[in-house]
């Protein structure tokens, strides 16, 4: 390596992998790691799967509650705004 720092991506095995590497300054070794791009995106995509599908149950069920809310509650405000008139002048 001609460098004594840095990072490189390649492919191996037809799968891109990533290198790091850096010098240890008290030994001068070079200490290198790699890992595959798929390994490493693996979790990000599981969280972002179950982001996504939480968010979707999430609404379907707040869309759920507000429409058995508003639909006990409303014919009780049409009530209270037929009413509002009578016993209030404005």
């Amino acid at each position: 390596m001609k460098e004594k720092s840095g990072w490189a991506d390649y492919e191996w095995e037809g799968r891109e992998k990533h290198m790091v590497f850096d010098t240890v300054p008290k030994t001068g070794w070079v200490v290198a790691m790699s890992a595959y791009e798929d390994d490493m995106s693996h979790a990000a995509n599981l969280q972002r799967n179950f982001l996504a599908i939480g968010g979707f149950v999430g609404a379907l069920l707040l869309i759920g509650i507000m429409v058995v809310l508003f639909g006990s509650l409303l014919p009780s405000l049409f009530m209270a705004y037929s009413i509002l008139p009578r016993c209030c002048r404005w």
